[in-house]
């Protein structure tokens, strides 16, 4: 894998979760739904990385600890607070669902897993944190209504710079998750991410220290969402507006991009002026301060080597 290819994979984490967009569940006991049969085991070097959920199973292949848990507690990273090597440890995971049970299961399913194979211990607690909540500016919005679109399987050229298998297998890929299909593809120094009514880009520029946020379709909760995993604190989508819209804005690099180039030898400018509350301004939002209590996950065990199957 050349020198561009390695650098576009590591700033997949920097870019932020792809998955739907959902609420954080307050944490279930164990539910009396299991996976039929399930394999666990470490990862193997080389292996492409995956998500899969069909109307049969599971299939996470080199998915770190961190990723796991997110997806089977529907958090974020600033809503879990566990060891700190949550990114260092990554499994594969192959699972099948028993008869009459649904992909909308998966999640409470793979919390089950999680205690039996891996001694999960954890809980839910209310922490005061900082936090924003997204609202519509007093002289109304900036952006233009559009209507849903179902792109999922649209022509998407791959990055050039990907010629490794590996890369190639990262370049784009399709996480069939709970709320449905997100797929998302590599290049040009960012991400797109596609679901089956909206589509958005996000792009680094790198010598300006910023990144493109351009959105053909977007909801106000995904753009929340984005927001959120730029600042690191939590971010609620209040404005009130079911819609997709269609707008571009450039928003400021997140802390761990910043240090990912920087590791790789690119050099960064401090952008002047550029802030996430100034670039929903110019959207016709606004960001408001906030503080309050946080539902969050607390891991107080966790296992790094499985129980053998």
């Amino acid at each position: 894998m050349n020198h561009r290819a390695r650098l576009m994979l590591g700033l997949v984490a920097a870019l932020g979760s792809t998955g739907a967009i959902v609420d954080s569940a307050a944490l279930q006991q164990p539910a009396a739904a299991a996976f039929e049969v399930a394999s666990v085991r470490l990862w193997t070097r080389d292996a492409p990385i995956s998500q899969r959920i069909t109307g049969r199973g599971l299939d996470f292949t080199n998915q770190t600890m961190r990723a796991v848990l997110r997806f089977a507690f529907r958090v974020r990273d600033y809503e879990m607070f566990g060891p700190d090597w949550l990114d260092e440890v990554r499994v594969n995971i192959q699972a099948t669902l028993p008869p009459g049970a649904t992909p909308q299961q998966v999640p409470e399913m793979l919390q089950r897993l999680l205690i039996e194979r891996f001694g999960l211990v954890a809980r839910r607690e209310m922490r005061t944190m900082d936090a924003y909540r997204l609202v519509v500016g007093k002289e109304g919005l900036r952006m233009r209504e559009v209507e849903p679109v179902n792109d999922l399987d649209k022509l998407i050229p791959r990055d050039p710079g990907f010629t490794s298998p590996a890369a190639v297998a990262l370049a784009d890929t399709v996480a069939d998750t709970p709320d449905g299909a997100v797929r998302t593809v590599m290049g040009n120094m960012g991400r797109t991410t596609v679901t089956a009514r909206t589509m958005y880009t996000l792009r680094v520029n790198a010598e300006r220290r910023t990144q493109t946020l351009d959105a053909a379709r977007m909801s106000m909760a995904e753009l929340a969402a984005v927001l959120a995993n730029n600042m690191d604190q939590p971010v609620a989508d209040r404005t009130g507006l079911s819609g997709l819209y269609e707008f571009k804005v450039d928003l400021p690099l997140d802390a761990t991009t910043v240090v990912r180039l920087r590791d790789v030898g690119l050099p960064l400018k401090d952008p002047p002026g550029l802030s996430e509350s100034r670039a929903v301004e110019a959207l016709g939002l606004r960001l408001e301060r906030s503080r309050g209590p946080i539902n969050v996950l607390v891991i107080d065990k966790l296992n790094r080597t499985p129980i053998e199957n």
